[in-house]
């Protein structure tokens, strides 16, 4: 080694008589503990310390670092990202950078029993410590989607702790699939994402935009928010929001039903077969009611519903909701037994097309020897939906008939009828509203 300068040689005044080529040892020494060449030759330093009451202008790091290293800690100058990169401590051993300035990580713990893969989304399910429990998120879960933190940029062990980008890329994801610059949304697979923008009623979670489009070494740039403001309970689904257009939609798990009736005083009943009219007084109210016999003649009568225009008949066409008819009846005496009444309808289209012959549903009434004044009962089956569907305008012809011969009808005795109705499954506030803009 070269004499040390004299500017730096005049420094050294010891006492103790070392000679100068003891203190070039001293100082070679002193040096190889902070500083070293790895095994890419490249110069680091470590175990550094600085004496609080001095200050350094900078620390200069170089920019054409030919390869990165890998040591847990160490922060270095990355040349492709333009900015600062620290090596973080990795959940399986692989590598975890974080480039400053340009993304966002939370460090989670991962309890769900299995490993968490690079590039899934997640949400905070709870705390462990100060640290946030990390799950796959979906769409079709409100509690879950709104809870959304970020996506994994790791694959994270269970019962590990490993970091969830918040704001920035996460590499190494098959995006092969996507475009770049394709926005991708929170998908009803736990986990995943995907550019299809969600179903009314879901969770629409941006997740964020695809940068790299590639099978193996994909980028997603993470920018997660939610495109819909809900308003009512996410986590039962009963909520509102709204829609791109402005269409304000109120969706829930509650369906609202409202009774579209024909009452007795519409049938009008004709023929051998009618029901006797009778006087029924109620409370010192006289209203005429129809009567069918209980013993020997069959009696029929028949009415017209009209669908109304708040059906909801893409739920009901699509077997999601269901029409239901049902009658209102009393006893005219305090004899005991069962009375049966048989509906049958048919689907009249409002097109004009050809009439739809739908099946007979039955129901039946049970009285228990006191005279029952007034009881609803439903009939034992729901309308079942023609191929061609119910839509608005559509009428639903009936008859409604009482053979006292049948074998369940042994109630020997007038039942007094007092009208029917469809519960229809309908577009209501509080259930499913649409206020379009």
């Amino acid at each position: 080694m070269s004499e040390l300068p004299n500017t730096i040689k005049n420094e050294f005044k010891l006492s103790t008589g070392e000679t100068k080529e003891e203190i070039n040892h001293i100082i070679i020494k002193y040096m190889n503990s902070i500083v070293e060449l790895d095994a890419n030759s490249t110069l680091i330093a470590h175990n550094l310390s600085f004496d609080p009451t001095n200050t350094l202008d900078y620390i200069q790091l170089n920019t054409s670092l030919a390869n990165a290293p890998t040591t847990v800690g160490a922060l270095y100058w990355d040349n492709e990202d333009k900015t600062f990169t620290g090596v973080m401590e990795p959940s399986d051993g692989a590598s975890v950078r974080l480039q400053i300035g340009q993304e966002m990580y939370i460090r989670a713990v991962n309890k769900t029993g299995t490993t968490i893969s690079n590039g899934s989304v997640v949400y905070v399910s709870g705390a462990q410590g100060n640290r946030p429990i990390i799950a796959l998120a979906d769409a079709d879960e409100y509690a879950k989607a709104t809870k959304v933190i970020g996506v994994a940029t790791e694959n994270i062990g269970n019962n590990l702790y490993g970091y969830v980008t918040t704001n920035g890329l996460v590499r190494d994801l098959n995006t092969g699939d996507y475009n770049e610059g394709d926005c991708v949304y929170l998908s009803t697979v736990a986990g995943a994402f995907t550019t299809v923008t969600p179903a009314d009623g879901k969770a629409r979670v941006r997740v964020g935009m695809v940068t790299k489009s590639h099978n193996n070494d994909g980028w997603l740039c993470v920018k997660v928010s939610e495109d819909k403001y809900l308003f009512g309970d996410p986590d039962s689904g009963s909520v509102s929001y709204f829609e791109a257009d402005g269409t304000f939609v109120s969706a829930g798990n509650a369906v609202t039903y409202r009774d579209e009736y024909a009452g007795g005083q519409y049938f009008v009943p004709s023929g051998a077969n009618a029901p006797d009219e009778v006087n029924l007084t109620i409370g010192g109210v006289v209203t005429k009611k129809y009567a069918f016999d209980g013993v020997t003649t069959i009696e029929k009568l028949g009415n017209t519903f009209e669908v109304p225009h708040d059906a909801d008949t893409v739920a009901i066409n699509a077997g999601e909701q269901f029409i239901e008819m049902h009658f209102h009846a009393g006893a005219s005496t305090t004899a005991s037994g069962t009375a049966t009444l048989v509906a049958n309808w048919a689907l009249l289209k409002a097109n004009g097309g050809a009439v739809i012959t739908g099946s007979n549903i039955t129901a039946s009434v049970y009285f228990s020897g006191t005279q029952t004044v007034y009881s609803n009962h439903i009939f034992g089956a729901n309308l079942v939906t023609p191929a061609q569907g119910f839509y608005l305008g559509d009428l639903i012809e009936f008859t409604i008939t009482r053979d006292p011969a049948l074998a369940s009808d042994t109630y020997e005795n007038d039942l007094i009828f007092y009208k029917t109705a469809l519960h229809i499954p309908s577009n209501m506030l509080g259930s499913r509203q649409r206020y379009v803009k």
